[in-house]
């Protein structure tokens, strides 16, 4: 009877959190890359109005596995996570856990080519999995905002997918 009871109230505290990397449904390619070009449609239209719209855990752009982030290129600061402690850091320690190169500098840099200035891009990076030590790789989709120092981006956990077949889905 002692472990049934353990068993559910961990089974609640697990719904009621609503955060466990086992038990989230995956985002797929298609829902990151819908979900950015909305956040940059949106940051393109409010500005930092819709800044807090990403800084929301349980809101829109916090969704299954995943989330968008924002980042300003000119000041090399994170500016929309749902996460406050990341907002704080200095994206030149974030790095790729295989490369060690820093992730959103990279997607700064990655953007100001012509092609990914109106198409975004896919790209990968090795992270720690959630409530793990396993490094494995993620995908992201990054699209700058036009005509600000932002990108939005949004990444997935995927060892199978090719980037040169995401990139061509979206051009």
């Amino acid at each position: 009877m002692k472990k049934l009871t353990v068993a559910l109230l961990a089974s609640l505290m697990i719904f009621s959190l609503g955060f466990s990397a086992w038990a989230q449904e995956s985002a797929t390619p298609q829902e990151v890359y819908d979900m950015v070009a909305k956040a940059a449609y949106l940051m393109g239209e409010l500005g930092e109005d819709g800044l807090a719209a990403f800084n929301d855990p349980n809101g829109e752009f916090a969704w299954k596995d995943t989330y968008v982030i924002v980042t300003d290129c000119a000041q090399k600061k994170v500016v929309g996570h749902p996460v406050p402690q990341v907002r704080q850091m200095d994206p030149s320690v974030i790095k790729c856990k295989k490369t060690g190169r820093p992730i959103l500098i990279m997607s700064c840099e990655e953007t100001e080519k012509d092609d990914v200035q109106t198409n975004g891009y896919w790209g990968e990076y090795w992270w720690n999995k959630p409530g793990t030590e396993e490094v494995a790789r993620k995908v992201s989709f990054t699209l700058p905002v036009a005509g600000t120092p932002w990108i939005v981006s949004a990444g997935i956990w995927n060892e199978d997918i090719s980037l040169d077949e995401l990139n061509a889905a979206n051009k």
